[in-house]
């Protein structure tokens, strides 16, 4: 008898145990003790940016299986090679005969490749889109490169200019000297490499106005 007056003491008090802490959680020793509704907070991960590409040097570029070209400056971009306006002319390159800083500068980013899936026999035809051409950027020169660019275009001015006035003398002289008079004489072959370098040079010079700074 005795004992079962005890058990029945025994589960009245943990009855009145588990009411008590079930309304006040916070009084739980701290060993029992469970924080409800805790959220762990992920530790960010810094994010390094890339550095972007330099601008590849334009005063000498070497052209795999090609000449250097010198005083170089970029006229026109596309998705596989560049047109330079140089001392060599107008020159069209692609980007596996040149150095790799000129396509990692100037090379367009291809387009990101769309995932395949299979498509459903029994759904109806879906209309193919028509993808939009890649657009190519034209980036702005800063200040120092435009600089650079104007004294380059006005060297190459000067010496073509110097050349065509060296040459038209020697055709003026050469339709005007005579034949009595043999002293700086200007022979045939003279005339016709004069004449020669002439053209040339006035066509080059033509290319170049056209093109600009």
């Amino acid at each position: 008898m005795k004992s079962i007056i005890v058990l029945i003491i025994l589960v009245i008090i943990g009855y009145w145990l588990y009411t008590f802490y079930q309304q006040n959680p916070d009084d739980l020793p701290s060993l029992i003790h469970v924080q409800k509704d805790a959220v762990s907070t992920p530790i960010p991960t810094l994010m390094v940016p890339t550095p972007p590409p330099v601008a590849p040097k334009l005063d000498s570029i070497p052209v795999v299986k090609g000449e250097t070209l010198t005083h170089a400056r970029v006229k026109t971009i596309s998705a596989n090679a560049l047109l330079f306006v140089c001392d060599q002319g107008l020159v069209k390159v692609t980007y596996d005969r040149l150095p790799p800083a000129f396509a990692a500068y100037y090379q367009p980013l291809a387009p990101t490749p769309t995932p395949v899936t299979t498509p459903d026999p029994n759904a109806p035809p879906t209309p193919t889109p028509t993808p939009a051409p890649t657009a190519i950027h034209v980036r702005q020169r800063t200040p120092d490169e435009e600089a650079a660019a104007q004294a380059s275009f006005a060297q190459q001015k000067s010496y073509l200019e110097q050349d065509i006035a060296h040459d038209q003398d020697i055709v003026d002289r050469y339709y005007s000297q005579s034949t009595y008079n043999n002293t700086g004489v200007i022979t045939e072959q003279d005339f016709a490499n004069a004449k020669t370098d002439l053209d040339a040079k006035n066509a080059k010079l033509q290319l170049l106005l056209a093109a600009g700074p």
